[in-house]
C-alpha cells in the first residue's frame, strides 16, 4: 500500500507534501503526518474534493446548486458535504435564503487546494475552475422534469384522483388543473401543510430528491418553523438553514 506523508506548517496552517529536504522555513516548526493512501482517500472523498475545487476558484463563494452542478452529483450530496465543511471551520455561509459559501478568512486556501489536487484527477479539476470561470449569474437548481412525471401518473385513474383531490385541498384558491400545472408548489404545499399521506403521495408520483430541490428553493411563506426543521431533519441534514423570510 502506498503511504503519502505531509508537511504541516504549524504557524501558517500550510500543508504540502515532504520533499526530502532537511530542516524548516526560519520561525516555523513542522512536524510530519505519514498516512497510507488509500484509506485517507476514503476519507476525502471525490465530491468533497472537488467542491474544494471549486470554491477555491471563485473566492466570492458559490450557492448550494451551483455546487451541485459543478460537482456532479444531487443537491442533497453537495448539501452533506458544505455541512461537514462548514463543521470543520473551512467554509463559512453568507446570506440567509439562497446562501453562498466559500472558504473561511483563515482556512489554508493552497493547502486545501494541493490536498484536493492529490484526490482528483488533474482533467477533472481544470474541468471545474473551467466551468466556474465560465459562470455568470446564480445557478438555478437542476431541472426534474416533474411535468414528465406528473403526466406519467396522471394516466393511472385513481392517481390521478389523488393528485386532484391533494390539489383542490391544499391549494384551494385555484381550480385543480391549474395547481397542477405546477408540481413544485404541489410538492411544497404537501410537505408545507398536508399530511403524512399527501408527502407519501408527492415522494411515490416525483421521488425525494424532487422534495429535497423544493425544500431548497422554496419561498418565504410556504413553510412554518416545525415543518421546516422537521423536513430537514427528515431529510438528514445536519443543518437547519434560517427559514425563509420576506424582505422587510
Amino acid at each position: 500500500m502506498f503511504t503519502t506523508c505531509w508537511r504541516v506548517l504549524r504557524a501558517d496552517r500550510t500543508t504540502e507534501p515532504l520533499n526530502g529536504r532537511e530542516g524548516s522555513p526560519a520561525g516555523l516548526d513542522y512536524y510530519a503526518v505519514c498516512v497510507d493512501t488509500g484509506p485517507m482517500k476514503q476519507m476525502l472523498s471525490e465530491r468533497t474534493a472537488a467542491t474544494l475545487i471549486a470554491l477555491t476558484a471563485r473566492p466570492a463563494g458559490l450557492r448550494l446548486a451551483e455546487l451541485a452542478r459543478l460537482t456532479g452529483g444531487p443537491l442533497s450530496s453537495a448539501q452533506r458535504n458544505i455541512e461537514s465543511l462548514l463543521d470543520e471551520g473551512l467554509v463559512i455561509r453568507d446570506g440567509e435564503h439562497r446562501p453562498r459559501y466559500r472558504v473561511a478568512p483563515d482556512a489554508p486556501a493552497d493547502a486545501l487546494t494541493r490536498l484536493a489536487l492529490w484526490r482528483l484527477s488533474s482533467g477533472r479539476a481544470s474541468l471545474i475552475r473551467q466551468q466556474v470561470q465560465a459562470m455568470e449569474g446564480d445557478a438555478r437548481l437542476p431541472r426534474l422534469d416533474l411535468e414528465s412525471r406528473l403526466h406519467g401518473a396522471m394516466a393511472d385513474p385513481e392517481t390521478a384522483k389523488l393528485l386532484r383531490d391533494m390539489a383542490e385541498r391544499l391549494i384551494w384558491w385555484q381550480r385543480a388543473d391549474q395547481s397542477l400545472r405546477r408540481p413544485e408548489r404541489l410538492i411544497a404545499q404537501a410537505m408545507a401543510i398536508g399530511t403524512s399521506d399527501d408527502a407519501d403521495v408527492v415522494e411515490t408520483v416525483f421521488g425525494i430528491e424532487a422534495m429535497r430541490h423544493v425544500l431548497a428553493a422554496a419561498p418565504a411563506g410556504i413553510f412554518d418553523p416545525r415543518k421546516w426543521d422537521y423536513w430537514h431533519l427528515r431529510f438528514g441534514y445536519r443543518r437547519t438553514p434560517p427559514l425563509p423570510t420576506r424582505p422587510a
